[in-house]
């Protein structure tokens, strides 16, 4: 599998008898899936070709039911259960309202209890969702960044609220 491939989505569960799969994102800030675009289905399975083509998409939330090229009944979608949806780096369209959490390196970061963090000195893209890499007095603090915990972000300065334990005192 090349490295040009991204994962965007997990497949949750068969929906339905004609193979219609619930989909979730891989990461928050995962690209939507969208009719026409040609995947490969992770790991393979042994009966179903892995490349795919997305034929059809409902669903406005973050899960989506999606229809697959050469999943045509329950018994194919079932095989797929728990598999990674990868697509090519260059086809993949991010959402519009999806922050440029990038252009935040640079930024202070600050603890509602805890008062200023340090600054962001990079984003990663973690497992789940996005993380902030903090220098945190000389040491590096990964901050998720989700919704609960980054509470506002005005000019230059972000404000969180930790969970605790996640920042050593």
């Amino acid at each position: 599998m090349s490295r040009d491939y991204r994962p965007i989505a997990t497949i949750v569960r068969p929906h339905g008898k004609r193979g219609e799969l619930l989909c979730r994102p891989w990461t928050a800030r995962s690209p939507r899936l969208t009719a026409g675009l040609s995947v490969a289905i992770l790991p393979p399975t042994l009966t179903l070709n892995r490349y795919q083509v997305v034929t059809s998409v409902r669903g406005e939330g973050a899960e989506q039911f999606v229809r697959f090229s050469e999943v045509g009944d329950l018994n194919d979608a079932e095989q797929v259960v728990g598999c990674r949806i990868l697509a090519k780096a260059g086809e993949l369209a991010f959402a519009d309202d999806a922050p440029e959490l990038e252009s935040w390196v640079g930024f202070e970061a600050v603890d509602e209890a805890l008062g200023s963090l340090g600054f962001v000195s990079a984003v990663e893209e973690g497992p789940f969702q996005p993380l902030l890499v903090i220098d945190h007095a000389g040491r590096e603090l990964l901050v998720p960044a989700v919704e609960p915990i980054i509470r506002s972000v005005e000019g230059n300065v972000i404000t969180l609220a930790c969970p605790s334990g996640l920042v050593e005192q």
